[in-house]
């Protein structure tokens, strides 16, 4: 529960949620700089990211205006802690990046016949972390991070879906993803999404987590590196799906074609078992039947 206002008046402590003060510490924010919009002006997550949000715009508007050359335009709040998780990771994780392609075709088929029965709508992503969380369980070492001189496997599969906001990237994670249906994944990370974007995420919803999508496929990117999400230990890039012909039984056919896009930690995750992790999240999404059951 936030803090009330003539609470924090008796300690000099500003009223702020917990998530806002774990985001305020991570982006570097100063709680006292942020008008709150909570009870008894108790500053919310979400004032932070407008405030972040609103100075990066500025910054950057600012920037665009002025001479193209001779600027510079500092990192400040959500996009200064991105940048330095990023660097982080590629400075300490030695990342190797695979990529396949999936038949989609029948999967397409699927999401539009149940899509068109009515209810939220599934998307392509859906089925991606239903997929990925199938074959973590089936390859328990992509589920594990390095900490110091060991490897601990984790017991949960907790799933990371990147959700791009204004200020910046944050990866709502989707917990105990293998024990869901597709339904509830869906559910899952539609309110996650909503809750990102509104601000009002609490720190147990975008921590904890054992592995990332990210999903570039709607810009029209069909391929790309992603960077892991420290200190877990692989990350999947999701590509555009595709329209290529290729040979079937009948002769030339149309298929829907996804590049997935697999990042790993080569410390202690080789190119064979990264590759049969891939292989398992392909044969997944190739026989999607088994996703919905």
């Amino acid at each position: 529960m936030a803090m009330t206002a003539a609470a924090s008046l008796g300690t000099g402590r500003i009223p702020a949620t917990p998530a806002a003060r774990a985001f305020a510490a991570e982006a570097g924010i100063a709680l006292s700089s942020v008008a709150g919009t909570g009870p008894g002006g108790a500053v919310r997550l979400r004032d932070l990211q407008a405030a972040a949000a609103v100075k990066a715009n500025v910054e950057f508007a600012a920037a665009a205006e002025g001479p193209a050359a001779g600027r510079t335009v500092a990192f400040s709040g959500m996009r200064r802690a991105i940048a330095e998780k990023m660097t982080r990771s590629h400075q300490q994780v030695p990342a190797v990046t695979l990529v396949t392609r999936a038949d989609v075709t029948e999967l397409a088929s699927l999401r539009e016949r149940v899509n068109a029965a009515g209810g939220d709508r599934l998307s392509y992503t859906d089925f991606v972390v239903k997929a990925a969380a199938a074959a973590l369980r089936e390859h328990p070492l992509v589920n594990s991070v390095v900490e110091g001189d060991a490897i601990v496997m984790k017991d949960e599969v907790n799933i990371g879906v990147a959700v791009a906001l204004e200020a910046g990237l944050i990866v709502p994670v989707i917990r105990g993803a293998d024990r869901m249906s597709l339904r509830e994944i869906s559910a899952a990370a539609r309110g996650l999404a909503e809750r990102a974007r509104a601000g009002t995420l609490s720190p147990q919803e975008y921590t904890g987590g054992t592995f990332t999508v990210t999903n570039l496929g709607m810009y029209g990117i069909t391929e790309f590196t992603p960077i892991i999400n420290v200190p877990e230990s692989a990350i999947l890039g999701v590509g555009a799906v595709e329209e290529q012909l290729r040979m079937g039984a009948s002769g030339i056919e149309s298929r829907k074609i996804m590049s997935l896009c697999l990042t790993h930690d080569h410390r202690h995750i080789d190119g064979a078992p990264a590759a049969a992790f891939l292989a398992g999240i392909r044969s997944f999404l190739e026989n999607c039947y088994s996703l919905v059951g």
